[in-house]
């Protein structure tokens, strides 16, 4: 007979052979259980990790002994060990990504061709076309972990078989400095009418545009989110939705070209001429029908119109000039 006290609960088992009694000694060893002469029973205050000998000791004992996931927190990131994830499509997303093509690529998907590869060429359109690509954000360490972002880790209970709820203490308002920019910036707007963030890369100024797109919505405002990319775009699109927000997304490019209609074949030589060409080469421009196009005007200079620019040091200062001056 082999009695175990794991914290406040003991479990005996019935007769084992001398053979299997020497390997159970040595896992409960190795396991961290410790020998109580006085009570005749292997001790351990808290339940043992799961997975490896655990499962070897629970198969010979024939008990249902409580083990714990040994699932590490560290910084951004929770390790788990491999073997214990049975679902990995909880921590894989299907992402929607913008390329650029040929006037002939794109005008193929349309109905009037001919009419589209005109307009395309004499407008000097750049098209984009939508793929879709399968991103994976789990990874396996050199020790046999699998990682994942802190931030997925409530989807653990759906990856894995818990006999308790995982629970991970993550944070989904703005830290302090955060607060901090963000209320700077809200002063800053309704003062002077604008204001401009510099922080740090991965101080999460995307996700805090997010919450400034919220509070502008609150006082009133239609929001407009653009950046140089699509992406980006929709991504500065997201945060703001993970804060209730719905905000209009275009790409500064659009904004510029589209809606503003300026002149983009500016020969005066200058740098900002040349730098601005540079630009131009992984900027989106987004195909608007003229009722979209006639929508966003209405938008753009409504008096009740803000505009968020993520990344704005990328951008040319001509077009965050003309997009902000020209705003509401």
């Amino acid at each position: 007979m082999v009695k175990i006290r794991v914290g406040d609960r003991v479990f005996t088992t019935q007769y084992i052979p001398q053979e299997d009694f020497i390997q159970v000694r040595e896992y409960l060893k190795r396991l961290g259980f410790r020998w109580n002469a006085e009570a005749k029973q292997w001790e351990r205050e808290d339940p043992p990790p799961c997975g490896g000998i655990f499962d070897e000791l629970k198969a010979r004992l024939g008990l249902d002994l409580p083990c714990k996931y040994d699932v590490k927190i560290y910084r951004n990131f929770v390790y788990v060990p491999e073997g214990l994830i049975t679902d990995f499509s909880q921590f894989e997303y299907t992402l929607t990504k913008y390329k650029r093509v040929s006037c002939e690529e794109y005008c193929v998907q349309k109905r009037n061709y001919e009419r589209c590869i005109e307009k395309c060429e004499d407008e000097g359109w750049k098209p984009v076309m939508k793929t879709e690509e399968i991103v994976r954000l789990w990874a396996r360490t050199e020790d046999g972990k699998i990682r994942i972002p802190r931030g997925l880790a409530h989807k653990l209970n759906l990856a894995m078989k818990f006999t308790e709820p995982f629970v991970v203490d993550t944070y989904d308002g703005l830290r302090e400095y955060q607060r901090q920019v963000g209320d700077a910036l809200l002063k800053s707007a309704q003062q002077y009418g604008g204001g401009i963030a510099v922080m740090a890369t991965g101080s999460g100024k995307s996700y805090m545009a997010g919450w400034l797109a919220k509070q502008l919505i609150r006082h009133g405002y239609n929001v407009i989110v653009t950046s140089l990319s699509i992406d980006l775009t929709n991504q500065l699109r997201d945060f703001a939705s993970k804060w209730g927000a719905k905000v209009n997304a275009y790409t500064i490019q659009t904004l510029y070209r589209r809606l503003l209609n300026e002149d983009n074949n500016n020969e005066n030589g200058n740098d900002e001429d040349e730098e601005y060409k540079e630009v131009l080469e992984y900027m989106d421009e987004q195909d608007l029908t003229k009722q979209e196009l006639d929508a966003l005007h209405n938008l753009f200079f409504n008096r009740k119109t803000a505009v968020i620019i993520d990344e704005a040091h990328h951008v040319p200062a001509r077009m965050v000039k003309a997009v902000a001056m020209n705003v509401g």
